[in-house]
Formats: structure tokens, sequence, C-alpha cells
């Protein structure tokens, strides 16, 4: 099932009209988003999937230009915060991909970022206020 639910043209006297910006919703049976098209020059596609609880379980997305990105949602056993989301990113023409792994505590609170291998930490107080970050990539440490 899908709907266009924006989508901008532009008109001039005595010309064809001419698409500016489009955007194409897809839904499931029950009506959760499963895929945005958007239109603009090129095209670029997202689609999303879901866990058997109804939570967001994966986003991948790609461009006729090249570019893609799929990322992995885990969530906290029997709660919906998510506990990690593992991103690749990269595009079709240098075959060269990043990896981003977010990683979040009990609270939300982000506790990690890796990029590619390279670790940066997080530490909280007991108020939830950020107290140090540990990051390798720069080789430094943040009080």
């Amino acid at each position: 099932m899908s709907r266009q639910l924006w989508h901008l043209n532009y008109i001039q006297a005595g010309e064809p009209e001419y698409s500016l910006l489009s955007y194409r919703y897809y839904y499931t049976q029950d009506g959760k988003v499963s895929g945005v098209s958007a239109t603009l020059g090129s095209t670029l596609n997202q689609y999303l999937t879901y866990d058997k609880f109804d939570r967001l379980a994966g986003v991948s997305t790609r461009s006729d230009s090249g570019f893609y990105n799929a990322g992995t949602y885990e969530y906290l056993e029997g709660g919906a915060a998510v506990r990690k989301y593992t991103s690749v990113a990269g595009t079709s023409s240098n075959n060269e991909t990043t990896e981003y792994t977010y990683g979040y505590d009990f609270e939300g609170n982000l506790v990690s970022i890796t990029v590619n291998g390279s670790y940066i930490g997080y530490l909280y107080d007991n108020l939830g206020q950020l107290g140090r970050e540990d990051n390798a990539l720069l080789g430094e440490t943040y009080e």
C-alpha cells in the first residue's frame, strides 16, 4: 500500500509541468511505515523492518547515485529502549564502508560509539550527567 503525501511541482506558462520534489510513503497492512521514496533529481529509497514486538528492527537506504546505508537495532530485553544501533554506510563507487555502533544503558544514555573498531566511551554521574569521555579515535580523555 502506498500513499503520496508531499509533491512539489514547478509550472511555467507554456511549459510542461516539472516535478521538483516528491515523497512517497509505503505502509504495511497494519499501518506501519515500511518505506519512503524521495525524488529530487535522483531517488533515495529507504526501507524499514520491524521485530515481533513492532519495534523498529532495521533501516536500509539506497540512492540511484550509489550511496547506501544499512542499520539494525537491538533492544534491552523486555523493554522499548535501544541497547545498540549498528550502521554500515558507503558508496558503490569506492566500495568502502564505515561501520558505526552506538551502545546505550538502561536509562537510554549513549555509553559508547565504535567507528570501524575505534572506541569512544561515555561515563555518567549519579545525576545522569556526562562526566567523562574516553575517545580512542582522537587519543584523548575529556572530564
